[in-house]
């Protein structure tokens, strides 16, 4: 998920089985935490998302692209400027 509020704020987080693997605040020097911090960092690296480091302007949407294989768009039934994209159902 990608936390977004009036603030700022933005936080990315990946959770499984209700605990964050991975989370880190975008508009910051990156410093991953979570159960696993290291888990996305073979797709993070490329993007210019290294630790250390505040992220690249739309790296973050990327890596929810490439780690995740969600498409996301800028749905037309919304006024301003949120990206979504379609989750896909969790298995039985």
């Amino acid at each position: 998920m990608l936390h977004f509020d009036e603030k700022p704020m933005y936080w990315f987080k990946y959770a499984a089985g209700g605990e964050v693997v991975v989370g880190f605040h975008t508009l910051q020097a990156i410093g991953p935490t979570g159960q696993d911090p290291a888990r996305l960092d073979d797709t993070m690296r490329p993007l210019g998302l290294v630790p250390g480091h505040v992220a690249p302007l739309h790296s973050v949407l990327a890596l929810v692209e490439n780690a995740f294989g969600i498409r996301l768009r800028q749905p037309a039934e919304v006024g301003d400027a949120r990206w979504s994209g379609r989750l896909l159902p969790l298995p039985n």
